[in-house]
């Protein structure tokens, strides 16, 4: 049976910290010098044709190679799905688990295909890899131009036990590829099909990125939210009205005009009349957005007056958290953003599965 580093290409390699490829050339007693690019080229033509000395030399860095700076979606099945490696394997027409089918680059389509998979460190974990078409590339050479397809390779992982499907790709291809592995995982003989529905990460915690950050005990560095609208419109003199109180506020503060800015507060209740005693100014003037950002200068948003006093009256739509976590006795920072929209979580530096799991079991599995 594969284990991960059986099944990584050079692009996973590239992906590596040019320190752990150094160290790889090192091992396999190729040059040091160089780019990344050169040094994972160096290394993937030494190990590429030996399965054994693949699995051997990749060993040190397996947590790191299906991994790094990747969008995670996560996905329920309407069933168990113990058991299902059996009916992938059955339905791929090969063994994926220990042989590894890549499509001719003319047969290479949209659709994901199954190309590999291999075991994880637990009884019912595994991982599987898919390939498929992600553009064109031109080449260009005199007068004449060729046009080559371009692939991608994404990962999925899968728990078999806990029910859970991760899959580690661009969002937008994250349902094409659920949608496959729904055709694999199903018997071919009944109707009890698999079918997978994505994890709301969102809901569980309000729509509040802030709950988020409290449960990977991190904090919030930077949110992008939508006023909380409390009315449906608001019209061109209320607009107006509003832009005037902010107008006489720094007119005050030039001039110290008191008069003036009284004035300008008495229209401003009449144009509003009593919708303004009940509603706060501050959500009036955030009614007129159609987005806030706030950023926290890389050193957390909370405990900032402006941010505590906006939060109210705001809807989460993302956000950036940064949390510790322990690493082979040492700890790393890693920082995240949270997509409200997409459901998904994009790992701003290069993960390990170690930090995707901290993720995983904190905000999936809580």
């Amino acid at each position: 049976m594969f284990s991960i580093p059986n099944i990584c290409f050079l692009n996973d390699i590239t992906g590596l910290p040019k320190e752990i490829l150094k160290e790889l050339c090192t091992d396999l007693n190729l040059p040091v010098e160089g780019s990344v690019n050169d040094l994972a080229v160096g290394i993937w033509q030494r190990i590429k044709d030996d399965q054994d000395l693949k699995r051997t030399t990749l060993d040190k860095c397996k947590d790191k190679l299906l991994c790094g700076k990747i969008s995670v979606t996560w996905f329920i099945p309407n069933k168990k799905i113990e058991g299902c490696k059996e009916f992938i394997i059955e339905n791929s027409g090969f063994n994926p688990f220990e042989n590894i089918r890549i499509p001719k680059i003319q047969d290479l389509t949209s659709t994901p295909v199954l190309i590999c998979g291999a075991e994880g460190n637990e009884k019912g974990e595994y991982y599987l890899r898919f390939m498929y078409k992600s553009g064109i590339s031109r080449n260009f050479y005199g007068f004449d131009m060729d046009l080559l397809p371009k692939s991608s390779i994404s990962t999925v992982y899968i728990n078999e036990r806990e029910g859970i499907v991760e899959v580690r790709a661009d969002t937008r291809k994250g349902r094409e590829i659920v949608a496959q592995l729904e055709e694999l995982m199903s018997p071919l003989l009944n109707s009890s099909r698999v079918s997978f529905e994505q994890a709301d990460i969102i809901a569980p915690f309000s729509y509040d990125a802030d709950k988020i950050a409290d449960a990977l005990n991190g904090d919030l560095l930077d949110i992008k939210a939508k006023p909380e609208l409390l009315f449906e419109d608001i019209n061109e003199e209320e607009a107006q009205a509003i832009v005037n109180i902010l107008t006489a506020l720094d007119s005050y503060f030039r001039e110290e005009d008191v008069n003036k800015l009284t004035e300008e507060l008495r229209q401003t209740r009449e144009v509003f009349g009593d919708d303004l005693l009940s509603t706060p100014f501050t959500a009036l003037i955030l009614a007129g957005l159609d987005r806030v950002g706030m950023g926290g200068s890389g050193r957390g948003l909370r405990g900032k007056p402006l941010y505590d006093f906006f939060k109210p009256f705001l809807q989460h739509q993302g956000g950036f958290i940064r949390f510790p976590i322990n690493e082979g006795g040492v700890e790393q920072s890693y920082t995240i953003r949270v997509g409200f929209a997409t459901k998904s979580v994009f790992f701003v530096k290069p993960a390990t599965e170690h930090v995707i799991k901290y993720v995983r079991q904190h905000v999936i599995i809580n």
